[in-house]
């Protein structure tokens, strides 16, 4: 049987996930490698199994806005799509769930009449017209403090922080290393993020999957996740006592999962045959570099993926992608949950 489950987390101090640059969101596939690595550890290989046979979806590591009464509203990435003008300032946007199922809608509308979106940047607002149809209207949706907005309603609603980066607080720490030759003194830097609002997380998949998953954050939570766990980097909260905007619970329950339409990646995910690349929207990235322990690192293959805010079109329904490394003692996965309109 299929599960659901949401979950907040609050960093103490800061992570460092990517190589060579700290990158500001942790995607899923970070995080499904450190509940492998931590079920190995703790010796609860079945959980592993599950995760690695394509039992568990994950969302990436995302932030949230407050609302007015109190309670969180889940932020994204606002989608991938072709802008007029400055990309820049687009790429940085956040947006809330419920703006992404009415541009998924609208793109959907678009495309199947034949024509393509287009993102023009205006004062305090985005505009997504469909170019090369009639009759189909621009949609104009509000933004507040760098985060695109479903209405005026939701406008009034909620008090954002800021745009990605804004959100993202790049961190730097000195340390001190010293030369055991000369006792020399060697000072440098690391460099992470912090998120300045709680994060949240979304788990689907068989029940089995899921409480185990869960179990493994409650102690990963104390290990830490990503690089430079040594320094104290990584460690974070689990939230409890939170409560969900209405909407946003809404969307989880009506929309999460793969469509033969339009799908909004919440996390990396490899192109294939499944995908229809002519209608898709997708912004692709490269992953390559070392990961692993300093004592054990491996080298990651070149790997070009779809990044996370892109709109791709599912001819059907993809598979989970395993890629083992470093002899089978390492694996990636990639199985993001998506939201999708229909």
């Amino acid at each position: 049987m299929t599960t659901q489950q949401l979950i907040l987390l609050s960093f103490e101090r800061g992570y460092h996930v990517g190589w060579r640059s700290p990158q500001p969101i942790i995607d899923h596939i970070t995080l499904l490698r450190a509940l492998i690595s931590m079920s190995h550890t703790t010796r609860v290989n079945k959980c592993a199994d599950l995760i690695i046979n394509g039992k568990l979806s994950t969302t990436a590591l995302l932030p949230t806005a407050k609302c007015i009464e109190g309670k969180l509203k889940l932020l994204t990435i606002f989608p991938r799509l072709p802008v007029v003008g400055k990309a820049s300032g687009v790429q940085r946007l956040l947006t809330t769930l419920t703006a992404v199922i009415h541009i998924v809608k609208y793109t959907s509308e678009c495309v199947k009449n034949n024509g393509r979106v287009f993102v023009t940047p205006i004062i305090n607002m985005v505009k997504l017209e469909c170019l090369g149809v009639q009759g189909i209207k621009p949609l104009e949706l509000p933004v507040k403090k760098g985060v695109v907005l479903k209405d005026v309603k939701e406008q009034s609603a909620i008090e954002p922080l800021g745009s990605l980066f804004e959100v993202f607080e790049m961190i730097t720490e000195y340390r001190n290393r010293i030369d055991r030759l000369s006792g020399a003194a060697d000072v440098f830097q690391v460099y992470g993020y912090k998120p300045r609002t709680p994060l949240w997380l979304a788990l689907i998949g068989e029940n089995e999957a899921v409480k185990c998953a869960i179990e493994q954050l409650e102690i990963l939570q104390v290990l830490g996740i990503g690089g430079l766990r040594s320094r104290g980097w990584g460690k974070f909260t689990v939230i409890r006592d939170v409560s969900i905007c209405d909407e946003d619970l809404e969307v989880l329950k009506n929309y999460l999962g793969w469509s033969i339409d339009y799908n909004y990646l919440l996390g990396f995910m490899t192109p294939g045959t499944w995908v229809d690349s002519d209608r898709s929207y997708a912004l692709k990235i490269t992953i390559t570099g070392r990961a692993g322990p300093s004592h054990n690192a491996y080298k990651l293959p070149v790997l070009e993926v779809m990044d996370i805010g892109s709109l791709v079109y599912a001819k059907k329904h993809p598979q989970p992608f395993t890629l083992s490394l470093s002899n089978n003692s390492a694996v990636i996965v990639f199985n993001p949950v998506v939201l999708h309109a229909h």
